[in-house]
């Protein structure tokens, strides 16, 4: 297993890892609306220019890419495992390295975690700031959670 920044040249894999897990995982968490919403924020471009700024992180397994996630300052975000590769602890050790990276220059780490990723920041010792709304579509509103862990002293380490 390698975790290492990500390659313009794999910005298609990375977008299918993406739009597949929001498809296949978050109908069962969300109403259509809200996995529109996501599956339009975390869209092609969007991904692109995080490539391109080195902010995009993947992790693969035997040559195949099986996850990624986006660093930018003291936040995580975009943090995808492919659906068939999930709960085997692939997210937990990418988690674990977008950690160290935030840590080098950051007392904390902050995610607005959705629903399918919440028992896993909450794992990882994340504790809730808060709970939010977002209005989509059709007058629906998606519910996520900002989440923060703390590093070093203040963690108590």
């Amino acid at each position: 297993m390698i975790i290492r920044q990500a390659s313009e040249g794999e910005l298609d894999r990375i977008h299918h890892i993406v739009q597949n897990t929001i498809r296949s995982v978050y109908p069962k968490y969300y109403h259509e609306e809200a996995v529109e919403f996501f599956l339009g924020f975390h869209s092609l471009e969007a991904i692109k220019n995080d490539i391109e700024d080195r902010h995009v992180w993947v992790i693969e397994k035997d040559g195949s890419l099986i996850g990624t996630g986006t660093v930018l300052g003291n936040g995580i975000s975009r943090m995808f495992v492919d659906p068939d590769r999930q709960r085997q602890g692939f997210g937990s050790k990418l988690l674990e390295e977008l950690e160290l990276v935030v840590s080098k220059d950051h007392a904390s780490a902050q995610v607005d975690a959705s629903l399918p990723a919440f028992n896993l920041y909450l794992r990882r010792g994340y504790q809730v700031l808060s709970g939010n709304e977002l209005d989509v579509e059709n007058q629906r509103v998606l519910f996520y959670l900002s989440m923060e862990k703390k590093f070093g002293f203040a963690q108590g380490e």
